[in-house]
């Protein structure tokens, strides 16, 4: 790797770094209150019995299956498991639904509802 190329790289690196603490200070001055609320509502669910149900598209869709993981596992410390699914790890109900529906209703909905 040439000298230019290494610190093209490196500047890269360092603005997509600086980028994501920026993004996540502004999330935590404009979006605490949010999130507590959300948490909040959560607890509640999972206190009255429910359980909670993930979805999300691409990228996404990993982050739901990994928080689902560690809702039903752990997360921090040792706990008793809270009841979490992520929607997006039945494919084949998912591609079912959509091309017996025509993309129509969203393909989360009848999952949720058997739930």
């Amino acid at each position: 790797m040439s000298r230019l190329n290494e610190s093209i790289l490196r500047n890269q690196v360092i603005d997509s770094l600086s980028y994501g603490a920026e993004l996540r200070l502004k999330v935590a001055e404009k979006c605490t209150q949010d999130i507590l609320a959300a948490a909040s509502a959560i607890v509640e669910a999972l206190d009255a019995g429910g359980k909670l149900q993930l979805c999300g598209n691409g990228g996404s869709a990993a982050d739901a299956q990994h928080i689902a993981a560690e809702l039903v596992s752990r997360f921090v410390r040792e706990r008793e498991p809270w009841p979490a699914i992520a929607l997006t790890t039945d494919t084949s109900a998912m591609t079912a639904i959509d091309n017996s529906c025509c993309f129509a209703p969203p393909p989360y909905i009848q999952p949720t509802e058997s739930h």
